[in-house]
């Protein structure tokens, strides 16, 4: 019989992420082709009750030393918003 390799906490943490991070895209997908207002409303609360899940987990995984972030650069944040950026017209 094959025994089953027991996961660390950090492991069960990527795992969790990984899942909350894929709930809140498939919330964010189905309130963007939802047609009723109320529905996609309840889904909006939904999704961000998600992503505060998704920061939790970062914060604890951040504290424990398992997950770096480090602030953007101004130029990357320059970069990225003239990209998005609507043309003038």
């Amino acid at each position: 019989m094959k025994q089953e390799k027991k996961r660390s906490e950090r492991e069960m943490m990527e795992d969790s992420l990984r899942t909350q991070k894929k709930i809140a895209t498939d919330y964010n997908d189905f309130a963007f082709s939802c047609t009723g207002e109320g529905f996609r409303n309840t889904l909006l609360t939904i999704l961000e009750d998600e992503h505060n899940i998704c920061a939790s987990l970062q914060e604890e995984m951040a504290s424990r030393g398992w997950q770096k972030s480090s602030p953007a650069k101004q130029t990357e944040i320059l970069k990225t918003k003239q990209k998005f950026s609507l043309p003038a017209n």
